[in-house]
């Protein structure tokens, strides 16, 4: 089973007010008892914690800064210990509630974080920004508490199947029989001007190279790799001030920003090549976008079918949008010479 975006931006109430919130666990619920799943992958943000800078008081004060004090406020060990307790008890509520407990208990879980597990946008926002203090600790605490939750593990001490044990990134890989699973980092080393660094990218082509004898090897791509180019709109928004338009960071995101096309087409590449050379199916899961979609590659004989997730909590975007999404991606995309990619009816 796959699920992406257990979880809203604002006011997440964890269904004590919302009886739809958990509506698609309950649903997973009936049919693991019915045919037991043997793997539960998880495809980024498991937990929203976008609240954290609305429930975190060091954080709110923060907000009232003038641009340079916040750039250069410290991030004290109080500070730290409130962002970290926000995390931990989030973990605990949101994983402790009725219909998602038993679920977590009984299925093994393969688990990706994205930005949402941090906070909204991460890795898209300005470098300044970025690396000031308080971004960086508030950081620091997401990152030890996913390791926790969401890996069973410490941040600096992975275990096998992790790229790196240091984390560094947080990409695994491992192969059930002949099926392999394979999740690149596309948040640890972002920046505006990249997804991945150069050493994600040295470990994903070996990564690869290791389930060779796979028959069918799923690829976890937090951020859908085939999606409809919405390049034109980031650059119709791009001069607006940071933080003025609910979807600046979200368009930077996507495999198909200008600022990412590059990486984009490496990316594409590399999983045609091995399904060429390796004669093994190569499917994409993906989540993030809230709409269920189909998508292909293709070069030649060679396809790369990927399927995107609606979000097992997060509502649908308006039908307006979706009709957009609809109608825009009826028209097929040239991803490089000979390499075309189109979205698919469901």
């Amino acid at each position: 089973a796959y699920t992406a975006c257990n979880g809203y931006e604002e006011n997440d109430c964890f269904g004590a007010i919302d009886p739809e919130r958990n509506e698609r666990w309950r649903h997973l619920r009936k049919q693991h008892a019915r045919s037991p799943f043997n793997i539960l992958i998880q495809g980024g943000d498991q937990m929203y914690a976008d609240d954290v800078w609305r429930d975190v008081p060091q954080l709110v004060a923060w907000q009232g800064f003038s641009w340079r004090a916040r750039l250069n406020a410290r991030f004290s060990a109080a500070d730290r210990e409130a962002v970290a307790d926000y995390y931990f008890d989030r973990y605990c509520r949101l994983w402790g509630q009725p219909d998602l407990a038993p679920i977590l208990a009984s299925i093994p879980s393969l688990m990706m974080w994205d930005d949402h597990d941090i906070f909204d946008g991460w890795g898209s926002h300005a470098a300044a920004k970025q690396r000031c203090p308080v971004f960086q600790g508030v950081w620091s605490a997401a990152r030890e508490q996913f390791a926790l939750f969401q890996l069973a593990s410490r941040p600096n001490d992975l275990p096998a199947g992790f790229g790196d044990p240091r984390g560094s990134h947080f990409g695994w890989v491992y192969d059930l029989g002949d099926t392999g699973v394979i999740a690149p980092d596309l948040r640890s080393q972002r920046t505006r001007r990249q997804v991945m660094s150069e050493g994600g990218w040295h470990w994903l082509v070996a990564a690869l190279a290791r389930l060779g004898h796979c028959r069918h090897v799923l690829f976890v791509s937090t951020v859908p790799v085939l999606n409809i180019n919405l390049s034109l709109l980031e650059r119709i928004i791009a001069p607006l001030p940071e933080g003025r338009h609910f979807y600046q960071d979200d368009l930077r995101d996507q495999w198909r920003s200008h600022a990412h096309r590059r990486e984009w087409r490496r990316l594409v590449g590399h999983l045609l090549d091995f399904c060429r050379c390796n004669d093994t199916r190569v499917t994409i899961l993906s989540g993030e976008i809230h709409l269920g979609a189909l998508g292909v590659v293709e070069q030649s004989e060679t396809r790369i079918f990927q399927l995107t997730s609606s979000g097992i909590v997060h509502h649908p975007p308006p039908r307006f949008v979706a009709w957009l999404f609809d109608l825009l991606g009826r028209k097929s995309s040239i991803v490089m010479p000979g390499v075309r990619m189109r979205m698919l009816p469901l």
